[in-house]
């Protein structure tokens, strides 16, 4: 799982990232312990659309083709 809040900041899991280039080793290794190769992501529906590209781009570059979108228009997103 991977959130994006509306002010841009990205966390996987509870664990905030502080730069996108940290993702692809992450998910990697996340995989490589036994989590599906699938990625979550859930965004702000009001997150900038160049936050979500790069979360997307790096994502892919983990070698990653399997992503699901999930997007609550209703309230801010906090990490879970």
């Amino acid at each position: 799982m991977i959130t994006i809040t509306r002010q841009g900041g990205v966390f996987i899991r509870r664990a905030m990232v502080r730069s996108y280039s940290f993702l692809p080793d992450r998910i990697r290794e996340s995989i490589k312990n036994g989590s599906e190769p699938t990625i979550y992501i859930r965004a702000d529906a009001r997150s900038r659309y160049r936050a979500t590209k790069d979360v997307m781009d790096e994502i892919h570059a983990a070698g990653v083709e399997n992503v699901v979108f999930l997007v609550d228009q209703r309230n801010p997103v906090s990490p879970q």
